[in-house]
């Protein structure tokens, strides 16, 4: 007898909390106990971008990205703050980008890599060669049919990338072939299966891949959910580790969209990462009117370490590690131009 009441007690043990764990969430937004004004000067005023969709630093460059443009790459001094040169060309000939989606660096040989969804290409730019007006500064990289439906296609070394899919969160890659993919259950309310969460983060996500390529952090724009990954030293593996869950996910869903309302908080705006922490911009509220102000420094495990309040609305930001700058996009009277964050005075 007293062995099935032990068996009973088990089984209710196990009911109630290895069943109920994804019901049971508790959202808990972060709080900082560090907080500081960082200094933010302009770094170039005079070049008004239209929509800048990322920025990326080499030794000496900062790389601006904007899509929207005629050409939608730009080349900055990364100690005067001028203008090298455009490139990207809008088109469908050699060299030239219809829609790119991703942008990573190879910041040992200085080649910028882009994945371009509509030309089913990934486009190598050797900037080295760029910046000295050789011809021969690009080459395309023609996608495989395996993996044409993956999206944010990110270097990480050699020939290997990171991206999304839908049936698996993440996937190691060549541009022709699947090396390993990600089996985790990461799957959060209010989705009832892993492929309608894949899909929702692929869509209403932004990612960002830490420089050493070993680490992947994904956080949502609506709700708050941060989730993490760890890559192998052989790139040969992709393991989910940890969820963090800020805010709740409300809005309203049909099939593969999400539709915001009245209840939906707003989350992650943009994210970037450097081997030690991850940055972020964040609203945390509903109905936002415009970009946050405010950077948060969280570690690999999502804690807070410290919130950096920089006096402009933020579009994007690249965090230099080796400086401790972060390059910005901001707005300023409501045009976004170039600034530069110093951490080291705060």
């Amino acid at each position: 007898m007293n062995n099935k009441c032990h068996l009973l007690l088990l089984l209710m043990v196990f009911l109630l909390f290895g069943c109920g764990e994804r019901s049971q969430l508790v959202y808990d937004p972060p709080v900082f106990k560090n907080k500081y004004q960082a200094t933010t000067e302009i770094f170039n005023d005079s070049f008004i971008f239209t929509t800048c969709k990322k920025i990326l630093t080499t030794e000496e460059w900062v790389i601006l990205i904007d899509h929207t443009m005629d050409h939608m790459i730009h080349l900055f001094d990364k100690k005067t703050g001028e203008l090298k040169l455009s490139t990207g060309t809008r088109g469908n000939g050699p060299g030239e980008l219809i829609a790119p989606e991703e942008f990573s660096l190879d910041r040992k040989r200085n080649i910028l890599y882009i994945h371009d969804s509509a030309k089913r290409r990934i486009l190598k730019y050797a900037l080295d060669k760029l910046i000295c007006g050789e011809k021969d500064f690009f080459e395309e990289i023609l996608i495989g049919e395996e993996i044409i439906d993956f999206v944010t296609i990110h270097f990480l070394k050699d020939s290997l990338f990171v991206a999304n899919g839908d049936e698996h969160q993440l996937n190691i890659i060549t541009p022709n072939t699947i090396v390993s993919s990600s089996s985790e259950d990461s799957c959060t309310e209010p989705f009832e299966s892993q492929k309608e969460w894949n899909a929702f983060v692929n869509m209403y996500a932004a990612k960002s891949v830490n420089p050493s390529g070993d680490r992947v952090v994904n956080a949502t724009m609506f709700g708050g959910v941060m989730q993490f990954y760890r890559l192998s030293k052989d790139l040969d593996n992709v393991t989910f580790y940890k969820s963090c869950y800020f805010y709740p996910i409300r809005g309203q869903r049909t099939s593969f969209n999400f539709i915001p309302n009245e209840e939906t908080t707003y989350g992650f705006f943009y994210i970037d990462s450097t081997d030690s922490y991850v940055y972020a911009t964040a609203f945390g509220i509903k109905n936002p009117v415009h970009t946050p102000t405010t950077i948060w420094q969280l570690d690999w495990e999502g804690n807070p370490v410290a919130a950096y309040e920089t006096g402009y609305h933020i579009a994007n930001f690249t965090v230099d590690e080796a400086t401790n700058h972060i390059y910005a996009c901001v707005y300023k009277d409501d045009e976004q131009v170039l600034a530069v964050i110093d951490l080291n005075n705060k």
